[in-house]
């Protein structure tokens, strides 16, 4: 299933880290300071199952949400940002750096 290919950037950084995931069928690769990693994963229409052990949820705006709980899941997501999935280091460096430039500016507008 390819439904849902494409690029996803976490909304946020969590601990330092700004993280990035191209799902492509059954395969989710994600990336994170330079480091990747490819997981096997299955698709389905509401949803993707990494390893069948961890599933994540597609909200009504394509996003992958970890829990459909929103106290577990603390509005953090991953959003689709583009339908591509192949990308080299340098591109996504510069789109993992982009997000986390905005989400840094968004947090300080935020603030009283």
């Amino acid at each position: 299933n390819h439904q849902h290919d494409g690029l996803y950037i976490a909304n946020r950084e969590v601990m330092g880290i700004t993280k990035a995931w191209i799902l492509d069928g059954d395969e989710l690769t994600v990336y994170s300071m330079g480091a990747s990693e490819a997981l096997r994963c299955k698709q389905f229409d509401d949803r993707i199952e990494i390893k069948g052990e961890e599933v994540f949820v597609f909200n009504n705006d394509g996003d992958l949400v970890s829990s459909t709980d929103p106290d577990k899941a603390k509005n953090y997501r991953m959003i689709k940002v583009s339908e591509r999935t192949k990308y080299n280091v340098g591109e996504l460096d510069k789109i993992v750096n982009d997000a986390y430039e905005k989400e840094r500016k968004n947090r300080s507008v935020a603030k009283p």
